[in-house]
């Protein structure tokens, strides 16, 4: 029947539109299906006469040229179908997304302004007690700030007077006759503290220089001893040998 092909034409249409992810050659395939004209046979008035090979080749060209065109346009249009529905897809999840947000921001909003409210009612004062607070602790505090601030008045008082001697003292010892010669004295100090520590630095030494004196006195000692001890039993041994001589010497002279 004419609505056969038109119906296949529209059936592949919406599956490319409606499944995006049916392949690109299942398209291809259904769209171009049946499209491709075959050559006729000769009709019945025309048996007698032979076909042309170059226009049956001809024609059979133009058909694989036709269906070819089929194909590449029914790609091009699953192809377009599945990129609208991937951006219409991406664009519901985006939005999605923001709608989750807005009910997150809103939900957390309205927890901190319930913790809030609840932090108001909890820390709703009485009116009697801030005043009852402050006499309390001005009870408590304000004998100690009153003991504090009389022993400092004491203190600054003791401590005007010092000042006061202090000063007297001084006034006293500026106005002596030989504050001069003192103060000159005074000058010199830290050159005597610096003569003495040099005095201190060459006795140091000289301990030094008498401690290893002492040592190289003692190892001459020992060995001065050593020497007149082996001096010693040389002159013994040559004593004993002498006398051993001596001896022989008579016994060889007797009768």
């Amino acid at each position: 029947s004419e609505q056969g092909p038109e119906k296949a034409d529209s059936g592949v249409v919406d599956e490319a539109t409606t499944s995006p992810e049916v392949s690109v050659e299942a398209a291809t395939e259904e769209s171009s299906a049946g499209e491709v004209p075959e050559i006729q046979p000769a009709s019945e008035g025309q048996e007698g006469k032979a076909v042309d090979p170059k226009e049956q080749a001809r024609l059979k060209k133009l058909a694989a040229e036709e269906a070819a065109e089929a194909k590449r346009k029914a790609a091009a249009d699953a192809l377009e179908a599945k990129r609208m529905f991937l951006a219409e897809e991406e664009a519901k999840k985006k939005a999605a997304q923001e709608e989750a947000r807005r009910v997150a921001e809103a939900k957390h909003q309205a927890e901190i302004n319930e913790l809030k409210q609840e932090a108001s009612k909890l820390y709703t004062l009485d009116e009697q007690a801030v005043p009852l607070m402050t006499s309390g602790f001005l009870a408590i505090t304000q004998p100690v700030l009153e003991s504090c601030s009389s022993s400092l008045s004491e203190l600054q008082t003791a401590q005007a007077e010092l000042i006061e001697l202090l000063a007297q003292e001084d006034r006293k010892v500026m106005t002596l006759p030989h504050m001069a010669e003192v103060a000159q004295t005074l000058a010199m100090v830290p050159m005597y503290t610096q003569r003495l520590h040099e005095m201190r630095q060459e006795m140091d030494a000289i301990t030094q220089r008498v401690k290893g004196m002492r040592k190289r006195a003692a190892k001459l000692y020992t060995k001065k001893q050593q020497e007149d001890n082996t001096a010693a039993q040389r002159r013994q041994a040559t004593l004993e040998r002498e006398r051993l001589l001596l001896a022989q010497q008579q016994a060889q002279q007797k009768p």
